[in-house]
């Protein structure tokens, strides 16, 4: 009995560990379209919006350890890609390697800038995202972080999913729900079931922000295993 609640007490704090070391930092912005996370791998992010038929989507991870400066700014050296639709999957070996370009994110306090080298079609100019400046361009687009969060990681939806009511120990399914593609910060995990916050970046929304439980077998890590390269 006494090697049994040894060996009880030894899984629960293993089980503990493995959770903080899998903890990351959500940054909250002004802007909900940008999310940005500092986990074990460096840091990772994504931004999306649409407005009608006009979409600038895309995903992007550190790269190396060293930073630069630039104005007052810090930059790190980050890599972008993005998916076509509909992908083989999303996960990053099944990314649209056209889409693929470097970039910088610069830090200045509570301020982020995100600078990409070779930008998506959609991701140029200003209907839906700017990212072709950096701190020395006076109309670079700022965005300032509002407020932190602990969280796990940012997961693509690789089907439609339905969000699930938590009662008690048991989760019942409701109407509400995601499609393909839409892309969530899971926020904790409980058994098979994942926490997530989801960002509308459609604009007439105007980035209205929903949580609940989805199922976690939906979700996918689009990074790759280890970011920093």
């Amino acid at each position: 009995m006494y090697r049994l609640n040894k060996f009880i007490r030894v899984a629960a704090i293993a089980l503990l560990l493995s959770r903080v070391g899998d903890a990351a930092e959500l940054l909250i912005f002004d802007s909900p379209n940008m999310i940005v996370l500092n986990d074990r791998r460096g840091m990772v992010g994504y931004y999306g919006s649409v407005e009608g038929n006009k979409n600038c989507e895309f995903f992007f991870y550190q790269i190396g350890e060293s930073s630069v400066r630039e104005e007052e700014y810090y930059g790190r050296n980050i890599n972008s890609f993005s998916f076509a639709f509909p992908p083989k999957s999303y996960r990053f070996q099944d990314r649209d390697r056209r889409f693929d370009s470097v970039g910088k994110v610069y830090d200045l306090k509570d301020q982020r800038i995100v600078r990409i080298d070779n930008p998506a079609p959609g991701c140029v100019g200003w209907a839906v995202g700017s990212f072709g400046k950096g701190p020395g361009d006076k109309d670079a687009v700022r965005y300032v972080i509002e407020n932190k969060s602990e969280a796990v990681g940012i997961r693509a939806l690789s089907r439609k999913s339905n969000f699930y009511k938590k009662i008690g120990q048991n989760f019942d399914r409701t109407l509400a729900y995601l499609v393909e593609g839409d892309v969530v910060v899971v926020l904790s995990a409980l058994s098979n079931y994942s926490y997530v916050r989801y960002a509308n970046p459609d604009s007439f929304s105007e980035g209205r922000i929903t949580t609940g439980w989805m199922r976690t077998a939906d979700l996918v890590d689009p990074f790759p295993a280890t970011a920093k390269q």
